[in-house]
């Protein structure tokens, strides 16, 4: 056998983008799967408790893997001070777009949080020199036009809540930049674990100055720890898409979160799906296919 015939096959660039598009959108359809665990809990706990429960159980799942793979020192990052300010960074990112939950109409904290593919994009372009095509810069923009649509924002006053989600958007564009400046031998897991364990710990701080603890359930624990899961998957799988393909390829993946959203919203409370949620679905999924031209 030849040399040549002997090697193993190298993966198309158009393969290797198809993969991290894919990737990406696993980790936005496993990260709904988390939120919808907070929409069941919010009512009948106080959200540092949701917060802490599930950050915690994200935190045990990744350490009980890590050692059953013996690698439990896979969650000490090699780069510390780079890793826990990233996971600062998305700590305080969380803390505003709960903010902005809390005191605007959410149709219009999403629509500002889904800012952040286009600021993606823009950043990649200023910081990393990435050619983007107009037809990948069209489906950006196009992109943000299905959530508009899907989600119909009505117009009013611009308030603190409006602020805190613009910096959520802004902060969250910054992290997933970060991935492509992280070591390359940075373990997934110690990406993934640091923000688990920063927003566990800022949670339960909190949690004890307010005193808003509550008994849980079985259920409820149950609930949280599928939720704490959902967490890992979402956050693995998003760092390997970053990693793998060119971050204004994978940003617009988080559109999908409009349809994922959707289905979940039917499936498990009821909410019936409209035309304008179908119609901006529509166009988020052409948006897509334009960015992977």
């Amino acid at each position: 056998m030849s040399d040549l015939a002997a090697k193993p096959a190298i993966p198309s660039v158009p393969a290797v983008k198809l993969k991290a598009a894919l990737i990406g959108l696993a980790s936005y359809a496993t990260f709904t799967l988390a939120d919808a665990t907070v929409k069941l809990q919010s009512g009948a706990y106080a959200l540092a408790q949701v917060t802490l429960m599930l950050e915690i159980s994200a935190a045990l799942i990744l350490l009980v893997v890590a050692g059953a793979s013996g690698r439990v020192k896979s969650v000490i990052p090699r780069q510390p001070v780079f890793t826990y300010l990233r996971a600062l960074l998305l700590a305080v990112e969380t803390a505003l777009i709960y903010y902005a939950f809390a005191t605007i109409p959410m149709p219009e904290a999403y629509v500002i949080a889904f800012m952040s593919p286009i600021l993606v994009a823009v950043m990649s372009y200023l910081v990393f020199k990435e050619r983007l095509t107009r037809i990948a810069w069209a489906g950006v923009v196009l992109g943000f036009i299905g959530v508009i649509v899907a989600l119909r924002p009505g117009a009013g006053e611009f308030t603190s809540g409006h602020l805190a989600a613009i910096g959520s958007a802004c902060l969250f564009s910054v992290t997933l930049l970060m991935v492509k400046k992280a070591h390359p031998d940075e373990s997934d897991t110690a990406l993934a674990f640091a923000p688990a364990l920063l927003l566990a710990i800022g949670a339960g701080a909190y949690l004890a100055y307010s005193g808003e603890w509550k008994p849980l359930t079985l259920p409820a624990a149950a609930t949280f720890f599928a939720g704490g899961a959902a967490i890992v998957g979402g956050s693995i799988f998003l760092v390997r898409a970053f990693r793998l393909g060119e971050p204004s390829l994978v940003a617009p993946t988080q559109y999908s979160q409009i349809v994922w959203g959707t289905l979940i919203s039917y499936l498990l409370f009821n909410t019936g799906i409209d035309a304008y949620t179908i119609a901006g679905a529509a166009i988020i999924i052409v948006s897509g296919l334009l960015v992977l031209k």
